[in-house]
């Protein structure tokens, strides 16, 4: 026994040293390539719903604004040419004939109203932020959580009162089901509360009302009109005012024809019949296959024919499990028997837990990660099995279910929809760009012909400097009249004599 200890221990250590290298090669970890989500479980470890866009804070404005205004060359030739004059000013190096004020002063005055009216503009952005994040919005609860939390119910929905849900009833049809025969609580309650939008986390169920905007990219689940259908209109986004029809998941007929049997007692998959649900009746369903029924559920997605990824992987995730619980074993004491069958690979996952009670599975989604690409949308979603031991319902997802943030929804009293990407992962946000500094064509055609300038200033003063340097050396001794000789001794000319010589200056100021 101790030598099959260390053998799967070094077994598991070369397994994950070597996936570990691999990842690291290729680059696995730097990428994300698809992401999971369970249907009613909120994720907080991915980011919020918050959008920014304002550009500076409390302690960047001064620096950052200050900065940008000597993006301006012009600005920058006036603070240069005003430090000279102060230097000249306040110290004995040399002597300036103009007031450093006159050139600071006025470059002072335009930078200021240059500063209050950027800081003007960003408070501007600031509360638009603050509205967009602060704007209430509707998500579903569990009501016990809710109480414990002390949350908030919004009244404008059923007049604040909570929709009584018989956990004991599938979700795709209105009888008792034998998953969930050993459940004690027969009923629990769901609540709709009233939240910030920068609140929504991606797994949210979340409300939508007619005439609101979509708070974050969320996947259709039910809505007030005909099939589950909504209309959104996305001209913030594309630019488009025409509305866009976004549909539901469409689910595989042998479900569908006992998902609706409630509400159409005759209902045939070969018929076309207009199915419509009300708000309790949505959200009832939506509790019996989500974590807002069974918090404690596991994902469908582990339930599904490969797992969370590949076959190859879920085969490797399986053999790394069994080697791991083999170990365990090993290591408490348990014989050989027990060890070997351990080892041996299933031919399913299991849906019994370890007490013999059913396994509850609750609606996952593996979508694609967030991107900009608001035409198109690739994802799965994995319902619950419709039978004890039976794998997870696969939906393939498209852009006809996804209602991207900043749509606002038309014609339709109510939609609900689970979150999937919020805040910067939305593709709203992901096509924005950062807020720009203002630096107009004007300004750049300024900072072009202050250049030209000072170069152009520069070019005559190194002229004239050295000509006046070579006059000046060529004609020194007749500039006796400025008082230049190179002979200190010379009297002044076309003066009598007996005068005493002046102080010549023998070199050049």
């Amino acid at each position: 026994e101790r030598i099959l200890i260390n053998l799967l221990s070094s077994i598991l250590g070369v397994i994950n040293i070597g996936h570990w290298n691999i990842a690291k090669m290729t680059n696995v970890e730097d990428k994300e390539i698809y992401r999971i989500l369970v249907a009613g479980r909120p994720d907080f470890e991915r980011c919020d719903n918050t959008v920014k866009t304002s550009k500076y804070s409390i302690l960047s404005f001064l620096p950052v604004a200050v900065v940008e205004q000597f993006r301006r060359i012009a600005n920058m030739y006036f603070l240069i040419s005003g430090f000279i004059m102060a230097i000249g000013a306040y110290t004995t190096l040399y002597d300036t004939a103009v007031n450093h004020w006159t050139t600071l002063g006025p470059l002072a005055i335009i930078i200021s109203v240059s500063l209050a009216q950027e800081g003007g503009a960003d408070i501007g952005r600031h509360r638009s932020d603050a509205a967009t994040n602060n704007y209430g919005c509707v998500v579903l609860r569990r009501a016990d959580e809710l109480d414990a939390e002390k949350g908030k119910r919004e009244v404008g929905i059923l007049n604040g009162e909570d929709v009584t849900v018989n956990q004991k009833k599938s979700y795709f049809k209105n009888e008792v089901s034998a998953v969930s025969k050993s459940n004690n609580g027969h009923n629990c309650k769901i609540a709709f509360e009233a939240i910030k939008r920068k609140d929504i986390r991606q797994g949210h169920i979340v409300l939508i009302r007619n005439k609101e905007m979509v708070p974050a990219d969320t996947i259709l689940l039910a809505s007030s009109s005909d099939n589950g259908t909504a209309y959104v209109e996305t001209s913030s986004i594309d630019g488009e005012t025409n509305l866009k029809l976004r549909i539901t998941p469409h689910l595989p007929k042998d479900v569908l024809n006992v998902l609706h049997r409630s509400s159409t007692r005759d209902f045939d998959v070969s018929e076309e019949k207009v199915l419509r649900e009300t708000l309790i009746d949505a959200t009832k369903r939506i509790c019996r296959q989500t974590a807002l029924g069974f918090p404690d559920a596991t994902s469908a997605i582990e339930n599904s024919k490969d797992g969370i990824g590949s076959p190859m992987e879920a085969q490797f995730s399986s053999f790394l499990q069994r080697s791991k619980s083999a170990v365990k074993l090993a290591s408490s004491g348990a014989g050989y028997d027990a060890v070997r069958k351990s080892l041996a690979p299933r031919s399913s996952i299991t849906h019994r837990t370890e007490d013999g009670a059913p396994v509850k599975y609750a609606t996952g989604l593996r979508t694609e990660a967030p991107n900009a690409s608001v035409n198109t949308f690739g994802g799965v979603c994995f319902l619950p099995p419709i039978r004890e031991g039976g794998k997870s319902v696969e939906i393939p997802l498209g852009v006809d279910n996804l209602l991207l943030r900043g749509a606002i929804l038309r014609n339709t009293e109510w939609a609900i929809g689970i979150a999937i990407f919020t805040g910067n992962d939305t593709k709203l946000v992901k096509n924005s760009v950062k807020t720009p500094s203002k630096f107009s064509k004007l300004d750049q055609l300024m900072n072009k012909t202050v250049l030209a300038v000072l170069a152009l200033m520069f070019i005559m003063i190194a002229l004239i400097s050295t000509a006046a340097n070579a006059t000046n050396k060529a004609n020194f001794d007749k500039l006796w009249y400025v008082g230049l000789n190179k002979n200190s001794s010379e009297p002044w000319p076309y003066l009598p004599k007996g005068f005493e010589p002046p102080i010549w200056r023998t070199t050049s100021p």
